[in-house]
C-alpha cells in the first residue's frame, strides 16, 4: 500500500481551498487534485508528477498554490498569505 502526502491549500483572500496529494516516495507518482477540499470526495489527476515537486511537501503545497490561482482566475499574489496543512504522512 502507497501513502500519499495529502495537503489542503487555503488562501487569506478566499473562503475555499483545495486539496493536493502525491505520493512523494515514488517519481513517477501523478499529483492528484481535489478542487471540492473534502478528502472523500473525488480526485482529479493532474500533467504533474512527484519529481515535478522534488519529492517536497513545500514545493507540493506551492504547485497547489498555483494550481488555486489558476482555478480562481487570478494572479498568485493575489491570493494574500497563502498556508498549507499536511492532512496525512
Amino acid at each position: 500500500m502507497t501513502t500519499k502526502t495529502t495537503l489542503r491549500i487555503t488562501a487569506s483572500t478566499l473562503n475555499d481551498s483545495l486539496l493536493i496529494r502525491c505520493n512523494l516516495n515514488e517519481a513517477s507518482s501523478p499529483v492528484e487534485i481535489n478542487y471540492r477540499s473534502e478528502p472523500r470526495s473525488e480526485f482529479v489527476s493532474t500533467q504533474w508528477q512527484c519529481s515535478n515537486v522534488r519529492h517536497s511537501a513545500q514545493e507540493l503545497a506551492d504547485l497547489g498554490a498555483k494550481l488555486l490561482a489558476d482555478a480562481c482566475e487570478c494572479l498568485i499574489d493575489d491570493l494574500g498569505e497563502v498556508e498549507f496543512e499536511r492532512l496525512s504522512k
